[in-house]
């Protein structure tokens, strides 16, 4: 029955017709696809069907590029230039720590260890029970699939706890033993940094989990921008405030900077690090908040006390991250000075930059190149001025952190893993402070032996 279907002679005129009935229904596809996925608010259960259609093979897609990713281990890195630490000034001893982000072989999941700089040792790890954390989140691909888990800019607190997130997912707390204590399941990402109160600002995507795919809010008019937000988070675990990028600078009177400059994305402004301010002085209040915007390649100062955006600027840099306060005035961030887009995709001169920007007298400048060390990270960077004047640096994509002298590099650290590989590195922290301004390192209970 089915054989005399198929092989059933069709003139050919019916074939054309076909043919041509099938583009115009292709083109009116994609175009209502266009039209919802843009903002577009009419078409009502017919649209988002068609929306919903379009969209379906997202989670097949999902699972596909996390089983190829499984399978290769995107965090082991070919590297066999030198292992662990590489002391390049014989006269330097460094007193301080390293808290790592790291990924194990031993744990096939990234962990997060202290590291002692003068002993060129492990004091205590800690691997994120990843089974308990998935068990309480709504995101479980991509940056939560175990292969790809990052436990991102870990902070360390005084009782041996340490809190993280997979990088595109939930904020997590476990104890110094690996015990989970908390989630919050948002789309947490980038930085974690503590506030003058003690509480956690973390950077968020304002969608809740039920509705993560979404990147804009209801109704929205304008575009479907993605809401980058950021939160005031306690330690135990609870979202104190929420606020929105985007709604920020509208309110502020940058609505051209949002959507006039340059071709549209949906991730438009793309918040990398919100730092809070922790004291008082000539130019800043204490609990103003600094925020740095990846792809409008801008930083500005916000004063949530009066929803005010006390200064604002973009470039010299380029997609920059990390921006820190050094006082008198003076912001300090690291310059990835990177062009992107679909033409061009590269490096603006071949390295990076830390950059400044003066509050004082709105000036910018090279705060210290970083030509001469050949230090370029294309997509992320880290980078904090220690007491004495020198540079901890993380050069993220090449999974290298340095410590830079006035003239010289110090030392270069890898999280080697054997002869030829290291593990990527995930947004480490650099800690002036010793083993003892650790009590927990000095129980018995859960301390890593010495290796």
């Amino acid at each position: 029955m089915l054989e005399k279907f198929f092989l059933k002679k069709i003139e050919l005129w019916v074939v054309y017709l076909l043919l041509i009935f099938g583009a115009v229904l292709l083109v009116l596809f994609g175009w209502a696809v266009q039209y919802k996925a843009t903002g577009g608010y009419r078409g009502g259960a017919v649209g988002d069907a068609i929306l919903a259609l379009a969209e379906s093979p997202n989670d097949a897609m999902l699972l596909l590029d996390v089983g190829l990713k499984s399978a290769m281990q995107p965090q082991r890195i070919k590297f066999s230039e030198f292992k662990n630490l590489q002391v390049t000034d014989p006269d330097f001893t460094d007193p301080g720590l390293l808290l790592v982000s790291g990924f194990s072989l031993e744990h096939d999941i990234s962990t997060v260890y202290l590291y002692d700089l003068q002993q060129g040792r492990k004091l205590h790890e800690w691997v994120p029970p990843h089974h308990d954390i998935a068990a309480q989140t709504s995101y479980h691909f991509g940056e939560n699939a175990k292969a790809r888990y990052s436990a991102q800019h870990p902070l360390l607190l005084a009782d041996g706890s340490v809190i993280f997130t997979s990088g595109e997912g939930p904020l997590v707390k476990i104890d110094r033993c690996g015990s989970l204590q908390w989630t919050v399941d948002r789309d947490f990402h980038h930085s974690i940094e503590q506030g003058p109160a003690g509480t956690l600002f973390v950077p968020h995507v304002m969608a809740t989990p039920q509705d993560f795919d979404s990147v804009t809010e209801k109704g929205h008019k304008v575009y479907p921008i993605r809401d980058d937000g950021f939160a005031e988070v306690s330690l135990d675990g609870k979202i104190i405030q929420e606020w929105s990028v985007k709604d920020i600078l509208e309110r502020n009177g940058y609505i051209g900077l949002l959507y006039g400059v340059g071709e549209f994305e949906t991730d438009r402004i793309h918040l990398n690090d919100v730092q809070p301010i922790m004291y008082t002085d000539d130019y800043v209040q204490q609990g103003d908040l600094v925020l740095s915007s990846r792809h409008l390649s801008t930083v500005f100062l916000y004063r949530p006390s009066t929803d005010k955006i006390i200064w604002l600027q973009t470039g010299p840099w380029l997609n920059q991250h990390d921006v820190d306060y050094q006082g008198n005035g003076i912001f300090t961030l690291f310059g990835n000075d990177r062009i992107r887009g679909r033409v061009a995709d590269q490096s603006y001169n071949g390295y990076s930059s830390i950059y400044y920007y003066d509050q004082k007298t709105g000036r910018t400048g090279v705060y210290r190149s970083l030509e001469k060390e050949n230090i370029y990270s294309a997509t992320q960077g880290l980078h904090t001025v220690l007491d004495n004047g020198d540079l901890f640096i993380e050069e993220t994509d090449k999974h290298v952190l340095h410590r830079l002298g006035p003239e010289t590099i110090r030392w270069n650290y890898v999280n080697t893993l054997n002869d030829t590989e290291i593990g990527a590195l995930h947004w480490c922290r650099y800690l002036e402070a010793t083993p003892e301004d650790y009590p927990f390192l000095q129980s018995p209970e859960c301390k890593e032996p010495a290796k």
